[in-house]
């Protein structure tokens, strides 16, 4: 997954995934995404990782105005799907939950077999944000964008044609 174990023997992903999800939120809200894009949904892995925790110091510290378009709304997690990654019924359930059209998300990922495999097929376009320089199988899918950090999913979101408020162009 492109996380080093520990010395300690414990998986750099037990931390470093929620880390990565909360990270990339807060980089979206300080690149002003969510104030640009307000009628922007977005599907977060492992519950919003340490996002809830941060919520206060957010408030505190964070850019002014926050940006938030509204508050998360249509949570859906692996548990309301009775399934586990890489099951597209997770992603199904989402866009059902956000009546939203495959075709009219981007997912980004972090976990290439998790969510590639599962996204894709339904047909979202997916960016992999493949920060350890992993290969996929000759087996999966493949994501419409592969990049090392998010930065340069803040050019693919301003490059679709939609305006601001999420209509089309």
């Amino acid at each position: 997954m492109g996380y080093e174990d520990t010395r300690l023997g414990r998986p750099g992903a037990l931390i470093e995934a929620p880390l990565d999800t909360a990270r990339t939120v807060v980089d979206m809200l300080y690149a002003g995404v969510f104030r640009r894009y307000q009628n922007f949904n977005v599907i977060l892995a492992h519950g919003g990782g340490v996002l809830p925790t941060l919520a206060g110091r957010l408030d505190t510290l964070g850019p002014w105005p926050l940006g938030w378009a509204d508050n998360p709304q249509h949570v859906t997690t692996a548990e309301m799907a009775q399934a586990y990654k890489p099951s597209q019924a997770i992603f199904a359930l989402a866009l059902d939950r956000l009546a939203l059209d495959a075709a009219d998300v981007l997912h980004c990922s972090l976990a290439s077999w998790a969510d590639i495999d599962g996204a894709k097929p339904l047909g979202m376009a997916v960016a992999w944000i493949n920060r350890g320089a992993d290969t996929l199988g000759t087996w999966q899918p493949r994501p419409d964008f592969e990049f090392d950090t998010l930065s340069p999913v803040r050019d693919v979101l301003e490059s679709l044609p939609f305006t601001a408020t999420g209509e089309a162009i």
